[in-house]
This record gives C-alpha cells, sequence and structure tokens, in this order.
C-alpha cells in the first residue's frame, strides 16, 4: 500500500503541476488576443471578441482599477502587463510548492 500511494500522489502532483501551466499559458494567450484584436476591431461589436472580453475582463478589470489609482488618467493601459506580471509571479511560487 506504501508504494501505490506514493505513485498516486506523485500522479496528482503531475496532474496538478500540468494543469497550472496549462491554466496560466491559456490565461496569458487570452490576454495577448484581447490587446491585439482591441488594435483592430477598435469600437465594433464581434461576437469572437465579447467572448474574450468576457474571459479577460475579470482578470483586467482589478489591474485598470489599481492603474487608475496609481496614474490617474494616464492614456496608455498596462493592466495586461500588470496580469501577466502576476502571473509570472504566481507561477514562481506556485509551481515549487507543488
Amino acid at each position: 500500500m506504501g508504494l501505490n500511494s506514493t505513485l498516486n500522489r506523485k500522479g496528482v502532483i503531475f496532474i496538478l503541476r500540468i494543469f497550472f501551466k496549462i491554466l496560466f499559458t491559456v490565461i496569458e494567450y487570452v490576454i495577448f488576443l484581447e490587446v491585439i484584436l482591441s488594435f483592430i476591431f477598435q469600437n465594433q461589436r464581434n461576437k469572437f471578441l465579447e467572448i474574450v472580453r468576457v474571459l479577460t475582463d475579470p482578470l483586467l478589470r482589478p489591474a485598470k482599477a489599481l492603474q487608475e489609482k496609481v496614474y490617474p488618467n494616464f492614456p496608455i493601459d498596462f493592466s495586461p502587463v500588470i496580469v501577466i506580471s502576476i502571473i509570472y509571479l504566481l507561477q514562481k511560487v506556485i509551481m515549487p510548492i507543488i
């Protein structure tokens, strides 16, 4: 039973590592996609763009609020950079723990 539970634990840890790696990568790609699409489809309504925004807004909205507090009325939106930096830090913290 000891060897079997050790193998199961290693398998769960492996799956968790893969899950978090994929999750962080997908979030980064969707944010990059939103940034690129925001330049292409400025002030346009598009179903695909709406789906991307539904996925990214919960992450970007707090970063936009933080930027507004630090640099009020700044013309450049750095919220994607803030979120991707936080994701990078989370990867550096979570991956060694797992």
